[in-house]
């Protein structure tokens, strides 16, 4: 029996086509991407395929066909080149490969943001804002510097209050596989607050010298120091809000703030006048404050005293201070007394005042007095004086003669005067009496033998 078998000989071997990727060759890193590798396989007969994607093989259940178009799936691969091939046998035993492909995925750009105070820009705030640097990622491993420090654990996401300055805040990502190196910088500036300095007075200028002024200073600088400068000159330990007494003049105060982190310097200006005080000048006439009108020989006592300053005293425009308050005798007559003061840089000057102090002549008695009754038979006796009350001269018939002097005088009428050597202080000046001497009668007897008598 012969039987007869057709035998066809199959050398075809598997071809490769169509290859895609998805994503595209070269795409960036993505978490969790899903990477699908296709190959259309042309073979009526197909065994096996398989793909050694990287140094490892993969087939069976790892692999998916729809009518001949091969998938290949891989998921979250990371940023690196891969390389594959494709390969698959029929049923004849024939095998082929694709050749070697490469597969690569770019690092991703990382998401890296700063934050401040939410918002992702630079910030301007004035001191004792608080602020919030935080910096994020789509992965893990940012860090915060802050002018180039890692303040990630103490300052990323916290609320905080910077001293005054200008600070450098940057998100950083120092790249892995997968991401590349990323950063994002912002700067915060943080003011200083504007300082206002008020100078005060406890009293308004101008005042008197002799007033006591204090000089004080508020601030809303909480961190700086308080300066009291007056006429340039640093007053602050002795000055600043202590009650002193100041001379006469005008002084320029200034305060000020000192500038410091987080507060700018201030100033205030003011300028404060102390007038000149008028002294006191007491100016007594004879104890009293009135013109005076004396009669000779009454003293004056003119005193003139200031509580500041120099005192002038004059009589008839001529110095009179060496009779300052003093008791003096004038001669009759007008005179004029007049006192100021001479200022001082504290105290004003006082202007003349005066007194008209008249001296009258005195009227007191001058006369010629006996102690006897004119007349007198001769050859009687008397005396002769005055009740001048100043200096006088007795004259008889023009010839001096002591005062209360014993008067032996023949008969005949005799003219006596009294002179007062001061004729400028009084009015009586002579006085004139005349004094007679009669003679007298004489008496004649005639004795006989001693007796008066006829014999």
């Amino acid at each position: 029996i012969t039987s007869t078998r057709n035998i066809i000989l199959d050398g075809a071997k598997p071809s490769f086509s169509n290859y895609t990727d998805n994503p595209n060759n070269n795409s960036a890193y993505l978490s969790g991407q899903i990477y699908r590798f296709n190959a259309t396989i042309s073979e009526t007969s197909i065994s096996r395929v398989g793909i050694e994607f990287n140094g490892l093989n993969y087939t069976g259940g790892n692999i998916t066909n729809i009518s001949n178009v091969y998938i290949f799936n891989r998921t979250d691969l990371g940023a690196g080149v891969y390389s594959y091939y494709w390969w698959a046998n029929d049923t004849n035993g024939n095998y082929n490969t694709s050749g070697m492909r490469t597969y690569s995925i770019g690092k991703a750009n990382a998401d890296v943001r700063m934050y401040l105070n939410g918002v992702r820009s630079g910030l301007n705030v004035i001191y004792g804002t608080g602020t919030n640097a935080s910096a994020i990622a789509n992965t893990s491993g940012v860090i915060l510097y802050k002018d180039g420090v890692d303040v990630t654990t103490s300052d990323n996401g916290l609320n905080k209050t910077l001293g005054a300055g200008d600070y450098n805040y940057t998100a950083y990502y120092a790249g892995n596989q997968n991401y590349s190196l990323m950063s994002e910088t912002y700067f915060l500036n943080v003011s200083k607050i504007s300082s206002s300095v008020t100078l005060s007075f406890n009293a308004a200028s101008p005042q008197t010298y002799g007033t006591a002024i204090n000089a004080s200073c508020a601030t809303t600088n909480l961190e700086g120091s308080l300066k009291l400068y007056r006429d340039g000159i640093d007053v602050t330990s002795n000055e600043l809000g202590k009650s002193i007494v100041l001379g006469a003049g005008t002084y320029s105060y200034v305060c000020n703030a000192t500038s410091t982190q987080n507060y700018t310097f201030a100033q205030d200006t003011n300028s404060f006048v102390i007038n000149k005080a008028d002294p006191s000048l007491t100016f007594l006439a004879n104890g009293g404050t009135a013109n005076l009108s004396l009669i000779y020989p009454q003293q004056v006592n003119i005193s003139a005293g200031a509580s500041s300053g120099i005192v002038g005293l004059d009589k008839d425009n001529a110095n009179y201070l060496t009779n300052n308050g003093l008791n003096v005798s004038l001669s009759a007559g007008s005179y004029i007394f007049r006192a100021n003061i001479t200022g001082n840089q504290n105290y004003s000057d006082i202007t003349y005042q005066y007194y008209n102090v008249t001296i009258n002549k005195s009227n007191s008695n001058c006369q010629i007095l006996f102690n006897a009754s004119t007349p007198l038979t001769y050859p009687a006796k008397f005396k002769v004086y005055s009740d001048c009350d100043s200096s006088f001269v007795i004259y008889k018939n023009g010839t001096a003669a002591a005062n209360n002097s014993e008067q032996d005088l023949a008969a005949e009428i005799y003219n006596f005067s009294v002179f007062r050597n001061d004729n400028l202080n009084y009015t009586n000046i002579i006085t004139q009496q005349d004094f007679t001497i009669t003679k007298a009668v004489g008496d004649i007897s005639l004795f006989l033998n001693g007796n008066a008598g006829n014999l």
